[in-house]
């Protein structure tokens, strides 16, 4: 890892033996082009369909580098949570900036065509590119995403998103495909939080207590988040990272 200042950390085993070894892929590999691109969901509404977007396009000043490329449990984030996401559903859909490099995944990438105008446009992107009805979305940097969790979003069968404590988590919502057009006109007048976004699909709010694993929604913004998280995942072991920052 390679951040500004220098700090010796307790980090995880994988952590120190990780080293990606891979060439820029615009086209990912994916195991589900063989199927359908239409693909049926796993235990849900009879003909509604249900994939996933994973967005890692954001700048990541604070973390110093790539969240999508940080080490998780002895591979890069992006693949834990795409490898997550594929538990529940066939179709996945990744969202990256232009410049960065990703390893092969089992899901179809996408370039974000406006990465400096946030996440609605990276959602905007992932509903286009998406051929299933709805898709939980999700941020890469989501090391406790669990399984049950998602699979409860997506049982409502509409655009919802978790109410907690008052503030709802469009970072870890379903939104319609549909939605796509409604995503283009907000970012073109300027009104770019996601939220906006849940509200045109008149979006079910969705209580703590309806959901298991709570802790998928936590993200991580800074190298102490990281490291802080690499602990309490039980992934111990010595290593010597740099932080980028003053």
């Amino acid at each position: 890892l390679h951040f500004a200042r220098r700090s010796s950390v307790a980090l995880s085993r994988a952590a120190r033996s990780f080293e990606p070894h891979w060439s820029r892929r615009e086209s990912i590999s994916w195991r589900h082009a063989r199927r359908s691109s239409a693909v049926t969901a796993r235990g849900y509404h009879r003909g509604v369909t249900h994939g996933a977007i994973v967005l890692c396009g954001g700048l990541s000043t604070r973390m110093g580098r790539a969240k999508a490329l940080l080490p998780w449990r002895g591979r890069t984030l992006i693949e834990h949570v795409v490898g997550i996401l594929r538990e529940v559903v066939n179709e996945v859909v990744v969202v990256a900036s232009a410049e960065l490099e990703l390893p092969a995944l089992e899901a179809k990438l996408v370039r974000d065509r406006e990465p400096k105008r946030g996440p609605l446009a990276g959602i905007r992107e992932g509903l286009e590119a998406i051929t299933s009805d709805f898709a939980f979305v999700t941020s890469t940097d989501a090391p406790f995403l669990a399984a049950p969790f998602v699979k409860a979003m997506l049982s409502f069968g509409v655009t919802a998103a978790p109410d907690v404590g008052g503030f709802v988590q469009s970072m870890s919502a379903v939104y319609a495909k549909t939605l796509a057009r409604a995503a283009n006109e907000l970012i073109v007048s300027g009104r770019l939080r996601p939220l906006f976004l849940l509200e045109a699909g008149n979006f079910r709010r969705v209580r703590a207590d309806e959901l298991p694993d709570l802790d998928s929604m936590k993200s991580l913004n800074t190298p102490e988040e990281y490291l802080e998280a690499l602990k309490r995942d039980g992934q111990t072991g010595g290593a010597t990272v740099e932080f980028l920052g003053t």
